[in-house]
């Protein structure tokens, strides 16, 4: 029981984003995968995701199953809900609208409605907002709005995308919290950070990712390595050359 990537590529025309990425996320727990900017981070999740604008190769799969060349909707089915990065909810729709959208791909429309109604035990902010536009949420909030969407699907596997981008230190580790608590009810979970230091005390395992490729990887919240390896990619990036 395991998502799995084998010798994953993402290429735009002649960019190649990502290359030879393999790894894999066990239920109950968190893989996170830090790099800089550019890195490929989000191609990755994308392809996964069935959502990449580029053409994907080699094999992804969930529990044994192939997921390769399917479709965004088959792919919730299997399991398999992505949070994108800057959230993408309906902002000119309320809080309940966009849970009910999560619930689409759903057959079970009574356990799917339960669902939503359970959402609000989990996120308190939205309960008291339900009928609240999504364009008048905050940061925190609207990325807690992001995760009920994604969790209404009922996935086995998460896949977030740059949850703490925007948002402050406080609420970073409310999100984080929340991340956390979901890795220990025993969703496998797959996140994408800039914030390396905050992403490797929460993960099992860190990945550190360069110009489409994983560098190295560490178990745990331990791995200095990564750390300073992330750093000084950084600024060699800001200095202007390495993109």
């Amino acid at each position: 029981m395991s998502l799995v990537l084998d010798n994953l590529g993402v290429t735009y025309g002649s960019v190649r984003a990502a290359r030879s990425i393999s790894l894999t996320c066990e239920p109950g727990k968190i893989v996170t995968i830090v790099g800089p900017n550019g890195a490929g981070k989000s191609s990755v999740l994308n392809a996964i995701a069935g959502a990449s604008q580029g053409k994907v190769s080699g094999r992804i799969s969930v529990d044994d199953v192939d997921l390769s060349g399917q479709d965004p909707e088959q792919i919730i089915r299997k399991g398999v809900a992505l949070v994108p990065e800057g959230r993408r909810i309906f902002t000119s729709l309320s809080i309940e609208e966009n849970l009910q959208i999560g619930t689409v791909m759903r057959r079970d429309k009574s356990a799917a409605a339960a669902d939503v109604e359970s959402m609000y035990d989990r996120f308190p902010a939205l309960a008291r907002r339900r009928k609240a536009a999504g364009g008048t949420l905050s940061g925190g909030e609207a990325q807690q709005l992001a995760i009920a969407r994604a969790l209404v699907s009922r996935p086995r596997y998460l896949l977030l995308d740059e949850p703490s981008l925007g948002l402050a230190p406080l609420i970073i580790a409310q999100i984080f919290d929340i991340v956390r608590a979901l890795r220990d009810e025993g969703l496998g979970i797959l996140l994408v950070e800039q914030n390396a230091v905050a992403a490797m005390e929460l993960a099992d395992v860190t990945l550190l990712m360069l110009t489409g490729e994983l560098r190295r990887s560490s178990e745990g919240g331990s791995g200095e390595d990564i750390v300073a390896s992330y750093f000084a990619s950084t600024l060699v990036e800001e200095g202007g050359t390495a993109r």
